[in-house]
């Protein structure tokens, strides 16, 4: 083992990608839209001021205290300013259903 050896060279430096330049990604809207025969909607590259994007969004887990947890959660997102110099705003609802009753009132005798 000590007689052999390999040249070994060191990864080539990248620069981090902008987080204003995507790919293009395909949601299931869009796949629906082809699927039913409709035109895609056309969507910008470049976010903008003022535009709302929703996403909804599952829960399933499950936790010992909680037993299995399922419900659904809505993101709202939107850049408030100029989205170079803004960092994204965004809000969040959920709602989750569990199997185990739990109130931090009752207590166990």
């Amino acid at each position: 083992m000590l007689f052999i050896h390999a040249t070994a060279y060191s990864q080539n430096a990248e620069t981090l990608q902008d987080s204003l330049n995507f790919y293009n990604e395909v949601d299931i809207f869009q796949v629906l839209r082809k699927w039913m025969g409709k035109p895609p909607k056309t969507i910008s590259s470049i976010p903008l001021k003022g535009v709302k994007n929703l996403s909804l969004l599952p829960i399933v887990g499950y936790s010992p205290a909680n037993g299995f947890v399922v419900g659904g959660a809505v993101s709202i997102t939107e850049y408030r300013g100029n989205p170079k110099t803004t960092d994204l705003s965004s809000a969040l609802l959920n709602a989750s259903f569990t199997t185990k009753k739990t109130s931090p009132a009752e207590s166990e005798v």
